[in-house]
C-alpha cells in the first residue's frame, strides 16, 4: 500500500495515543483525509491542537461507541490495542474494510533495510544492544522504534535506501503483518498476554509471521533457550543463525549487564552484529560503553546496606525469574499489579528457594500469594496496597548487603498509567527512603 492509493478513500485511524498520533500527523502531511476514532472523549483539545493546521482535512469520533460504524470505511488502521481479532474488526473486514496497521503501513513505505526483534523476554534490551553497536560501527545513519519514545513514522521521511531501521515489534502489531525483515530476532518466547490473545498457540502465531514471509536473502536469528522460540526455525526460508545463554561469543562480557539473560540478549545482538561484519573487537569496545536501560534491573541507589534496582519492565513470571536468578545475595522482593492469566507456580518456587521476603501490592495479590504460602511456606510474606507501602516495608527489613528487587511479574495498570511511569515513580519512592 502506498500514499497515492490512500488518497480519497475513507480512512478512519482507531486510537489516538503513543501509536497513532505521529501516523495521523504523517498521513495528513502527505493529504490523505481521515477520520480519528478514540473512545476516550478526553482526547477532543488535544487533538484539536495537534492537528490544527489541518482542521479541514479530519474529523474525530469520540466515546464509548467508536468502533461501532467501521463499516462506513474502506481502509481502517488498527491500534495495537485493539486485538485484530477482535468482534468489530473481523466484522469490518466481513463487510469488505480493508483493515491495516501502522507497521504493515511501514514496511511498505520504508526504503531501508528493517532488523525487527521479537519475543517474550528480552526484545527490548536486545533491539537497544543492536542499535547501540550498529550505529557505533557503520558509516549510515542507524534508526529505532519501539518501546523507546520514537515513533517509526517521526523520521520516515529521513530514512535512505543504504540505511538500516531497528524495530521492537510486539504480538499485537505482528498479528496481521504479512511482511518480513532482512533481519528477524527471536528472544525466548513464553506464554503471555493471556488476557489478549485467545491461546498460547494464537499467540506464538502471531509472534511467528516476524519470520514467516522472509526470503532466502534473509536472516534469522533464534533463541534456542525456549521451546516456543525454537520451533520458529522450521518456519523461515532465511539463513538461520541460533544462539542461547550458554555461547561465549566474545572474551569480554560488559559488566554492566547482569544476569544469565543479559548474556542471552548480547548474544543476540553479536549474531547481528557479525552478520553486517561488524568485527568483534569493534563489537566488545561498544558493548562497554552503553548503559543499561531504564525499568530493566536497573540500579538505582545503596541505602542502609541495601541495593535498590528497578525492573518495573518485568511484567510476567518468567522475566521475574530471570531477575532473581541475576543476584547472588539476599534478595527481598517486591511485586504486583494486574493479572494478564499467567501461572505463578514457577515464580512462587523460585521464591521459596531465593527469597527471603516478599512484599506483594495490586489487583493480583492475594492470588500471588496463595501461591507463596503454599510453595515458599519459609519465605516471609508482607501484603500491601499500593507500591509506596511496600517501599516503606522493604525500607524497614535490617539485612546487610542484601538486595531489594522490585520485579512485579504484572502488568501496571491498576495503579500506574504504564510501566514506565511505575518505574519512575518507584526510584522517587526509594530516593525519599531516609538514611
Amino acid at each position: 500500500m502506498d500514499i497515492e492509493y490512500l488518497k480519497g478513500k475513507k480512512v478512519a485511524i482507531l486510537g489516538y495515543g503513543v501509536n497513532h498520533a505521529s501516523l495521523v500527523l504523517y498521513l495528513l502531511k502527505k493529504g490523505v483525509n481521515l477520520t480519528v476514532l478514540d473512545q476516550n472523549t478526553s482526547k477532543k483539545e488535544q487533538i484539536g491542537n495537534e492537528l490544527k493546521r489541518y482542521k479541514e482535512k479530519y474529523q474525530i469520533i469520540l466515546g464509548k461507541k467508536y468502533l461501532n460504524n467501521l463499516s462506513d470505511f474502506e481502509i481502517i488502521f488498527r491500534t495495537p490495542g485493539i486485538p485484530y481479532l477482535s468482534k468489530e474488526i473481523q466484522e469490518a473486514k466481513k463487510s469488505g474494510v480493508i483493515v491495516y496497521s501502522q507497521t504493515k503501513l511501514f514496511f511498505d513505505l520504508c526504503p531501508a533495510k528493517i532488523i525487527a526483534i521479537t519475543g517474550t523476554k528480552g526484545k527490548g534490551t536486545t533491539s537497544y544492544l543492536i542499535y547501540n553497536i550498529l550505529k557505533d560501527n557503520l558509516p549510515i545513519n542507524v534508526y529505532l522504534a519501539g518501546n523507546f519514545g520514537k515513533d517509526p513514522f517521526d523520521f520516515i521521511d529521513e530514512i535512505g535506501q543504504e540505511d538500516i531501521v531497528i524495530l521492537e515489534l510486539s504480538s499485537f502489531q505482528l498479528q496481521d503483518l504479512e511482511k518480513s525483515p532482512y533481519i528477524a530476532v527471536v528472544t525466548p518466547i513464553t506464554p503471555d498476554h493471556q488476557d489478549r490473545h485467545k491461546s498460547v498457540k494464537e499467540y506464538w502465531r502471531a509472534k511467528s509471521n516476524l519470520i514467516r514471509y522472509q526470503t532466502k536473502q534473509d536472516f534469522a536469528v533464534i533463541c534456542l533457550d525456549s521451546k516456543l522460540s525454537k520451533k520458529m526455525k522450521w518456519l523461515t526460508k532465511a539463513k538461520k543463525i541460533f544462539y542461547s545463554s550458554n555461547d561465549n561469543l566474545i572474551s569480554e562480557h560488559p559488566k554492566q549487564f547482569i544476569g544469565l539473560h543479559n548474556k542471552q540478549n548480547i548474544n543476540g545482538a553479536i549474531n547481528v552484529a557479525r552478520i553486517l561484519r561488524i568485527a568483534d573487537a569493534k563489537i566488545i569496545a561498544s558493548l562497554k560503553k552503553i548503559k543499561p536501560l531504564e525499568n530493566r534491573l536497573e540500579f538505582v541507589t545503596e541505602k542502609n546496606g541495601k541495593k535498590y534496582y528497578n525492573d518495573s519492565y518485568s511484567t510476567g513470571p518468567d522475566s521475574t525469574i530471570a531477575g532473581i536468578n541475576s543476584f547472588a545475595e539476599e534478595i527481598i522482593l517486591i511485586c504486583g499489579g494486574v493479572d494478564k492469566g499467567f501461572d505463578y507456580r514457577k515464580l512462587a518456587r523460585t521464591i521459596g528457594k531465593k527469597i527471603i521476603t516478599v512484599i506483594i501490592y495490586g489487583q493480583n495479590k492475594n492470588i500471588i500469594a496463595s501461591l507463596i504460602k503454599k510453595y515458599a511456606k519459609k519465605t516471609d510474606l508482607i501484603l500491601c496496597e499500593n507500591l509506596n507501602e511496600a517501599v516503606n516495608q522493604a525500607s524497614a527489613i535490617n539485612i546487610e548487603n542484601g538486595t531489594v528487587l522490585f520485579s512485579p511479574a504484572s502488568a501496571s495498570f491498576d495503579q500506574f498509567t504504564n510501566a514506565f511511569e511505575r518505574g519512575e515513580i518507584f526510584k522517587q519512592l526509594v530516593n525519599n527512603v531516609k538514611t
